[in-house]
Order: C-alpha cells, then sequence, then structure tokens
C-alpha cells in the first residue's frame, strides 16, 4: 500500500480498500484494543487520514491534541 495523505482529501482507490482489513470485516473490540497487527493499524489510519486530508484532520482534533501534535512536530516525537 503506498498511501500518502496530504493536505486535502482524496478518493481511496477501490483496489487499495478492497485489500484493506477493513473490507475483510476483521474489526474486532475488547473494550481497549482493536484486534489488528500494528501494520493494520497503520494502513487503517493512512487511509483515514487519506480520505479526509491533513487538513481537516487538524480541524478535528481538539486543542490539546495540536497543541501536543506541534510540539512533537516541532521538537521531535521523543519530547
Amino acid at each position: 500500500m503506498n498511501i500518502i495523505p496530504r493536505k486535502y482529501e482524496q478518493e481511496i482507490p477501490y483496489e487499495v480498500f478492497g485489500k484493506s482489513v477493513l473490507n475483510e470485516e476483521k474489526v474486532q473490540f475488547t473494550g481497549t484494543d482493536f484486534w489488528w497487527s500494528d501494520e493494520e493499524m497503520k494502513e487503517v489510519i493512512l487511509m483515514l487520514v487519506f480520505s479526509i486530508g491533513l487538513q481537516r484532520l487538524i480541524q478535528i482534533l481538539p486543542d490539546q491534541s495540536r497543541e501536543e501534535l506541534v510540539s512533537i512536530l516541532l521538537l521531535g516525537p521523543e519530547t
């Protein structure tokens, strides 16, 4: 899968969605975790952000999350 989220929404190619965990009806939730591998979780998150765009993601995030995201982007993930 080579999905790269951009500023604005993009259409997910059907063949990408067709091969995704979302199409396989593998979504299970235990109350704290989804039963997906790390790779499957990454794929789902990238597809969702790809479909709404980075700008919309930023608009959706609560203020505190946006502030933390800015800090991570400026200072790195280890701060």
